[in-house]
């Protein structure tokens, strides 16, 4: 409507006091800027007021979930036991060979074996000697820790012997580098000067004695470490006959039945001794080799030349008997895991079950270690990944994962609400606290305190705080 047609149909006043006429006016003023105000409010709140999404609250079950990968392995596997404490002289095998029985595995040191063998069944002629005068006389034999003593002794002296004369060889080395660096320095100040070929030659003289130093050092280190082992032996000798020694002892205070089973625990060790004396006379019997016992192939091998063996030096797998699949768990899943239990894991794409047959600690005391025989035989020895979903219950009350927050204080979503502002009827975004009970498929179970079925706010376009403004996308 034209202003010239408003003043028509207004009323003729008759304007006798001329502050009413600006009253008028300023009142006119006011409603046009409130009126711009109110359409440039609107036209910025459509650029800047956040867009949202909103979802109502559901019912659906929901449970704990265990996500992890795991090791599939083969079943059988065999440790590979051999004789320990002795020097691997050479290796015959690799890792993922196949392995037949009586196959040389890997040879010993020669002359560690008859070393062994000779320390051995002296100590089994001992022990016998041992038991023979428990049996007969209740007299402790101190001989044998007189013996070790004085071989550690022998031992000990030539040790230091070899020590003094090797720091003797390393003096006159010494000696000798001094010697010729100063003849060389001599020649090289020398006044006339001397000829180069001198020169060269001296320098030759004093790099090989340079040369001799370095190997007498070394030759000297290597003698010091092999008479370090032999003095190492002699010591645990010596520890085994006061041990001898002081069992004796025992006896002595001991009754007849006393005796007796310190007959029967003798017997038992020289049983054993004579076990190793045998697989060691047997190993030499074959060159000083360690054939298989075992058919499969060779998984882990752990014998390197010019170490000691160890007890359990390798692991032999034989495929025809089936795969497992081995993984680990915390604490706090142990409680839904029982023996017996099927899972299904997926390798490759390929999902798989098994059955869970072990249970015990993990190495490192944190969890659990799980071992499951796998049905089939499709498959091969690598990485997999296993799910398991416990103790599924129906929720009331649950939310998408995106809908929840969390600061230092608690957990929380927002709800949209409705409120009266001086720019009319707005969207308001309001924060309620929730306490998250569990989570699974990108929904989690919440309890809160503003009933069931509210709509959430699950999106939204930008970042939202309490009391923000907002319009429904």
């Amino acid at each position: 409507m034209k202003w010239k047609e408003m003043k028509d149909r207004l009323p003729r006043l008759a304007w006798s006091d001329q502050k009413q006429k600006k009253r008028f006016q300023h009142m006119v003023r006011f409603f046009l800027v409130m009126l711009a105000l109110t359409i440039f409010s609107r036209g910025v709140s459509a650029v800047i007021v956040p867009t949202i999404v909103l979802e109502k609250t559901r019912s659906k079950k929901l449970g704990e979930m265990f996500e992890g990968r795991g090791e599939v392995v083969l079943a059988n596997q065999m440790a590979i036991l051999v004789y320990e404490g002795l020097e691997i002289a050479t290796s015959f095998v690799e890792v993922g060979e196949k392995i037949d029985i009586n196959q040389p595995l890997f040879a010993y040191n020669k002359e560690e074996v008859d070393k062994e063998l000779a320390r051995l069944s002296a100590e089994v002629a001992k022990e016998k000697l041992v038991r023979e005068k428990l049996s007969v006389i209740s007299e402790a034999d101190y001989t044998p820790v007189e013996n070790a003593k004085q071989e550690l002794y022998w031992v000990k002296e030539d040790s230091d012997n070899t020590r003094k004369e090797g720091r003797q060889r390393i003096d006159e080395c010494e000696d000798e580098v001094a010697t010729a660096k100063l003849y060389l320095d001599s020649l090289e100040h020398a006044d006339p000067p001397t000829p180069l070929a001198d020169i060269i030659q001296a320098q030759i003289q004093l790099d090989n004695a340079r040369n001799r130093l370095d190997t007498t050092i070394i030759s000297v280190e290597e003698k010091a470490t092999a008479q370090g082992r032999q003095i190492t032996r002699a010591k645990q000798q010596l520890d085994s006959a006061e041990n001898q020694y002081e069992q004796a002892k025992l006896t002595e205070q001991s009754t007849q039945k006393g005796n007796n089973l310190e007959n029967n625990l003798q017997s038992i060790a020289i049983e054993e001794k004579d076990k190793n004396i045998a697989y060691l006379q047997g190993v030499k019997e074959k060159d000083y080799q360690h054939l298989s016992t075992q058919e499969g192939v060779l998984r882990q091998w752990d014998i390197i030349e010019g170490e000691q063996t160890r007890n359990k030096c390798g692991i032999i797998s034989d495929a025809t008997q089936g795969y497992q699949f081995v993984f680990e768990i915390g604490e706090e899943y142990r409680k839904h895991i029982n023996y017996g239990d099927e899972i299904e894991i997926t390798q490759d794409g390929r999902e798989q079950k098994g059955e869970i047959q072990s249970i015990k600690k993990s190495i490192s005391g944190q969890g659990y270690e799980i071992i499951t025989k796998l049905v089939g035989d499709k498959f091969y020895e690598s990485s997999a990944k296993i799910e398991m979903v416990f103790s599924q219950e129906e929720y009331r009350t649950c939310v998408p994962i995106s809908a929840v927050y969390q600061d230092n204080q608690s957990s929380f979503v927002f709800i949209m609400e409705e409120k009266h502002t001086i720019l009319g009827l707005e969207n308001i975004a309001q924060r309620v606290d929730v306490q998250v009970v569990t989570a699974m498929d990108g929904y989690c179970a919440v309890n809160m305190a503003i009933g069931e079925e509210v709509p959430i706010i699950v999106t939204s376009s930008k970042p939202l705080s309490h009391g923000d403004r907002i319009k429904v996308g």
